[in-house]
């Protein structure tokens, strides 16, 4: 059974190398085009207009390698900055070693560095710290438990689990849609900034979040 090593079809930009790839192996490159060019049609200027709706915003993104990497393309997408993510491990070639297939270096490639780039395993106490300090206008989780910190800080969350819901070119449409509906609604989040009780006292969120990591503790 022939591979498709091209990254998984994240953004336009992967998605339109990931269609080429898998007309290349079906001898289909015509057709490929020929999709490619239709979808384009049909979804670049519904996408066009999120963008415009989307500018300016800023995201951090919580997730697993392959899809966190994923969720950052669709963040460079639709034209919001990502402020820094928590990626909770690090595979950017899976199993077959071939340069394609890392998803993380073809969203640099793509949409800029990711400042604030951390590898961690789901050390809550850290990822916390670090949503005080960058405040972003939205948090973009997909495991359960994680967004529930950034709406106790006020911060719009958005958890969706299903990996393959941003595939493709209606996939960013789907999750521009689903990212724009979480921004606006925001008030729940407000008030309940106002009422929560944070178990993290203001010491802890004064330090640097790589204090434990660095040692820092024993200084």
């Amino acid at each position: 059974m022939p591979e498709v090593k091209a990254a998984p079809p994240y953004g336009i930009a992967q998605t339109d190398l990931w269609f080429r790839e898998l007309g290349k192996i079906l001898h289909q490159e015509k057709a490929a085009e020929e999709l490619i060019a239709a979808k384009k049609a049909e979804y670049l200027p519904k996408i066009e207009a999120l963008r415009e709706k989307l500018k300016g915003k800023t995201a951090y993104v919580t997730a697993g390698a392959a899809h966190g990497h994923a969720l950052l393309s669709i963040l460079g997408e639709l034209g919001m900055r990502a402020k820094g993510a928590s990626i909770f491990h690090h595979d950017p070639l899976y199993d077959n070693d071939d340069e394609q297939s890392d998803l993380l270096a073809q969203t640099v490639k793509h949409y800029g560095d990711v400042p604030n780039f951390s590898i961690c395993n789901k050390q809550e106490y850290e990822l916390v710290n670090v949503l005080n300090r960058l405040r972003p206008d939205l948090l973009l989780a997909r495991h359960g438990g994680m967004t529930l910190w950034g709406a106790k800080l006020g911060i719009p969350s958005l958890l969706i689990g299903d990996e393959h819901y941003s595939m493709g070119y209606e996939g960013i449409l789907r999750y521009g849609e689903r990212i724009l509906e979480t921004i606006e609604n925001d008030e729940f989040v407000k008030n309940l900034e106002k009422h929560a009780v944070n178990p993290y006292t203001k010491w802890w969120l004064s330090q640097a979040p790589d204090t434990f990591l660095t040692g820092g503790a024993c200084k």
